[in-house]
């Protein structure tokens, strides 16, 4: 279908969704815009041995592109960095969230306070970095679960928190939309998110959306896009794990009051309205040189 449509040769530009260039011969001249959302595959090719044919598209099509737009100056800095591409062409442009996230949620709440985690547990991730760390919190607040949402626990991933001690201090639950999502975020003590690496990161903005305290791994890009509204710990370091979750698990109201506030003002900064307004600007500069 992409190809016939090519072929009629009736647009502007040619934006690819993924790594294929099979559709460099069809272009008639015209140019293309490719969006890199992150560099994990480069960056962590250990976890990702299918990652290389993703990596050889990319390499192949970035130094073709009129320009390439990404999530983070962090995300632009690794495509010059890694893609050899020169920085002007490459655009930043943060992603957004809905006006309306985290304003309709559900009643009821799980009846044990928990700390959330979102999204995938494997690999570069660090989820279970963090249960380590936070497994002195959980022996001493015996009331306090992790609740995860994201795929379901498969037997490795139990058998590691069974190793730990911790196997029945972490909850799943399948949240199949926004609003389930939001009533998560809405009740949850804090959001841990304790990647090593990320785009962007668009948990952070639905745990702003919702009134949760963010809790992030210290790391370039959670620092670009959090400013400093979060609790930021290194989670390699155990005893900075427990400390963090121990710091908003005991912050005083007016403290965890400021922190909301300066979430709320922080999540001002970005929508989907602003990423599109950006984007076109950039479709704009690459057809009429603007």
């Amino acid at each position: 279908m992409t190809a016939g449509l090519l072929a009629g040769g009736d647009f502007d530009v040619f934006v690819p969704t993924f790594y294929g260039y099979d559709f460099l011969g069809r272009l008639g001249g015209k140019p293309f815009v490719l969006f890199v959302p992150d560099m994990i595959t480069e960056l962590y090719p250990q976890f990702f041995p299918a990652g290389d044919l993703q990596n050889v598209g990319r390499r192949k099509l970035a130094p073709l592109a009129a320009a390439i737009m990404v999530p983070t100056q962090n995300t632009k800095n690794d495509v010059v960095r890694l893609l050899g591409v020169d920085e002007s062409k490459v655009h930043v442009i943060s992603h957004g969230i809905s006006a309306g996230y985290g304003k309709r949620v559900l009643q009821g709440r799980p009846h044990f306070p928990y700390i959330l985690y979102v999204g995938h547990r494997r690999a570069y991730k660090g989820f279970d970095k963090f249960m380590a760390g936070v497994k002195p919190v959980l022996d001493k607040r015996k009331d306090l679960m992790v609740l995860c949402t994201g795929p379901a626990f498969q037997d490795d991933e139990i058998r590691r928190l069974q190793s730990m001690g911790i196997a029945g201090r972490v909850a799943y639950f399948h949240a199949p939309d926004d609003v389930q999502m939001a009533t998560l975020y809405r009740n949850a003590e804090a959001f841990v998110y304790p990647s090593e690496y990320e785009g962007f990161g668009i948990p952070i903005l639905e745990a702003y959306a919702s009134d949760c305290p963010v809790l992030l791994n210290d790391n370039p890009c959670f620092r670009e896009v959090a400013g400093s509204a979060a609790v930021f710990y290194d989670n390699g370091d155990p005893t900075a794990v427990a400390a963090a979750a121990e710091r908003v698990l005991s912050m005083h109201p007016a403290d965890r009051q400021a922190l909301l506030a300066a979430q709320r003002q922080r999540l001002s900064l970005y929508s989907w309205e602003k990423t599109a307004d950006k984007v076109a600007g950039v479709y704009r500069g690459v057809v009429y040189g603007a």
